[in-house]
């Protein structure tokens, strides 16, 4: 699950063997960028469902500046 940040959305909890956790996403973490699109602040409420409906892959760039690319089955 998410929750707003000031700096784009933070990761709240990561369930155990879903993508994210698979992908190496943490709780704590923040996503800045989905696929190159920006999440910050004035996003948020739309963040959830845009990575959602990304398609099969994901690339995230987190705050730290990591990237992490998500694939679903």
């Amino acid at each position: 699950s998410f929750q707003p940040n000031a700096n784009g959305l933070a990761i709240a909890s990561v369930e155990k063997g879903s993508v994210a956790h698979r992908a190496g996403l943490k709780a704590g973490q923040i996503i800045t960028h989905a696929n190159g699109t920006e999440l910050g602040p004035k996003y948020w409420e739309h963040a959830q469902a845009f990575i959602e409906q990304a398609g099969d892959q994901v690339v995230m760039k987190l705050y730290n500046g990591a990237t992490v690319l998500l694939v679903r089955d």
